[in-house]
């Protein structure tokens, strides 16, 4: 059952745009001009997308990241 509320999480993440990453980054301090929001939007939605590959792995007991390895 934990791994249907985790894919639900994972399926409802909003991407990125112009103006959330605008507005977390004005809320966080950070000044950054308007010719480089493109760039950290680009590189936030390559991380997002990242994460939503890796959710699924974890929830795959077969995958690497949940083996025990005892020695």
């Amino acid at each position: 059952m934990a791994d249907d509320s985790a894919e639900t999480v994972s399926s409802k993440a909003a991407a990125p745009t112009h103006d959330t990453v605008r507005v977390r980054l004005a809320e966080a301090g950070f000044a950054v001009p308007q010719e480089n929001l493109s760039g950290v939007l680009a590189n936030l939605t390559v991380l997002h997308d990242h994460v939503a590959t890796l959710r699924g792995f974890a929830l795959d007991p077969r995958s690497a990241s949940a083996m025990r390895f005892e020695v």
